[in-house]
């Protein structure tokens, strides 16, 4: 049984009961694995890129951009570069045996690299499941201002989207439902239009699963699904909002339901141990806090993610499905009995469409730091 603080409880009364939810911290319980913060290793790579001079207008926009794509499996963890051929295909390591897994990065202005996120993820997943990797490089498309990227979204998913056909035109068996697209941020969005330009060109046909890891917003958080990530995209479409408010002033992610299940930890934005506003000092820190405040919250989606791939506890992030985060607080979206497993669902990559009951919103609390998993416990005194 972990210790429990006062800084882990919070009560709420009301004229009929006393709600008390105990967060407990899942490294006392063993619940998931340990890993960096993602922030911390991209602050040192932006602030150099910024420092380096590798400002915006550097780079040329272009629609005639080159994607790459990397192959890896749980006996080739080395990048096997593949492109979209019959030959190169064949010689690769892919295994049709397998289901796949495709990784998607998003908006990259200051770097020439690849995440660091991308793979950690990767090897997590490898060290879990048994599955192909595709890790999708489109560098070419985002190392440029914003309004750039945004239009380069279409043109990055049709190559996405001629890769994974040419790998189903190679297997005839193969099933794009044993297909799982993963994108963060404007990769959740080319996962999208990947799912719409598939769907097109396999007869109907979906991919199994796209999972938006916090959707990039700007310029996409309008009404018609044919211009953003949306449900039909896939058989099945799970996301996760970590950066999504009403006010867009700094907000990075998609304040709207677009899956069969919308996830929103801590409310959806405002995570719990990011940098704060108010906490940004001015002097040799700035520049790190700045990109602290900016991707803190946007990113820890992909954190969340990659802590629910350790398969010893497949129900680490528990939710439960409720109107709004405030009537969530409130103890109002329970209603388990005596089982909570009966009516939360599991956030994270062993999610099931069998999991999900009803669409909609579902809210959870997190801990601060990493691992950021736990238990909720819910107490009524009469």
């Amino acid at each position: 049984m972990p210790l429990v603080t006062m800084s882990d409880v919070s009560v709420v009364r009301t004229s009929q009961m006393i709600k008390l939810t105990i967060i407990c911290s899942a490294v006392a319980l063993g619940m998931c694995a340990d890993s960096q913060s993602l922030v911390e290793d991209e602050v040192e790579r932006i602030s150099n890129g910024v420092k380096n001079r590798k400002i915006l207008h550097s780079y040329s926009p272009t629609l005639n951009f080159n994607v790459s794509f990397c192959l890896y499996s749980s006996y080739n963890t080395t990048c096997g570069l593949v492109n979209a051929t019959g030959e190169s295909i064949r010689e690769s390591s892919f295994d049709p045996s397998l289901r796949t897994k495709v990784i998607i990065h998003g908006y990259r202005p200051f770097v020439d690299d690849l995440p660091a996120w991308v793979p950690k993820l990767t090897n997590q997943i490898l060290k879990f499941d048994a599955v192909n990797v595709i890790a999708v490089n489109w560098l070419d498309g985002v190392r440029t201002d914003y309004e750039h990227a945004k239009r380069n979204v279409p043109r990055a998913a049709e190559l996405v989207a001629r890769f994974l056909n040419a790998i189903l035109d190679e297997f005839d068996l193969y099933d794009p439902r044993d297909m799982h697209v993963i994108g963060f941020s404007l990769g959740a969005q080319v996962s999208g239009f990947t799912g719409k330009i598939m769907r097109r060109h396999r007869n109907v046909r979906l991919l199994g699963r796209i999972t938006g890891l916090d959707p990039a917003g700007p310029g996409f958080n309008v009404e018609s699904p044919n211009l953003r990530l949306d449900k039909s995209d896939a058989m099945f479409v799970d996301v996760i909002h970590t950066d999504a408010t009403a006010d867009y002033d700094f907000e990075l992610g998609l304040n709207r339901n677009v899956g069969h299940i919308d996830f929103y930890p801590n409310g959806g934005s405002n995570q719990a141990g990011c940098l704060k506003w108010k906490d940004i000092k001015l002097g040799d820190s700035l520049m790190g806090d700045m990109v602290r405040y900016v991707s803190c919250d946007h990113t820890r989606a992909v954190s969340f993610f990659m802590h629910s791939v350790n398969n010893t506890m497949h129900r680490a992030f528990e939710a439960f499905r409720c109107s709004n985060f405030d009537r969530f607080q409130d103890g109002k979206c329970f209603g388990c009995g005596k089982r909570v497993a009966s009516c939360s669902t599991p956030m994270g990559y062993w999610l099931r469409k069998q999991d999900v009951r009803k669409q909609g919103s579902y809210y959870l609390l997190t801990t601060a730091e990493h691992p950021y998993c736990g238990l909720h416990y819910k107490l009524e005194i009469q």
